[in-house]
């Protein structure tokens, strides 16, 4: 299953409130927690191609982990875990 339907569809909000709070004091542990959720879902698009909501759930994700490391460090990360079609995927999420 896609990372657990992303949390059943996004408890977003819950999500983006913790990933947010523990970026400001720990940002490596979101790099090593959070991100390896991020790879997964774009890993696997099957799903989440057919599911408007959880389209929206996984740009939203994407979005909040850009917010939180910047556009151009979430890209170098990308670099060794995606593959090109999977990073052109990942930079239109986050754009």
């Amino acid at each position: 299953m896609t990372a657990e339907l992303f949390v059943e569809k996004s408890g977003c909000p819950r999500i983006a409130g913790i990933i947010r709070s523990l970026y400001r004091n720990k940002p490596k542990q979101v790099e090593v927690t959070a991100l390896p959720i991020l790879w997964e879902l774009i890993k696997s698009p099957s799903q989440t191609q057919s599911d408007a909501e959880l389209r929206r759930a996984v740009h939203d994700y994407a979005s909040l982990l850009r917010d939180c490391f910047g556009e151009k460090t979430l890209l170098e990360m990308a670099n060794s875990h995606l593959n090109p079609n999977q990073k052109k995927t990942l930079e239109a999420l986050i754009k």
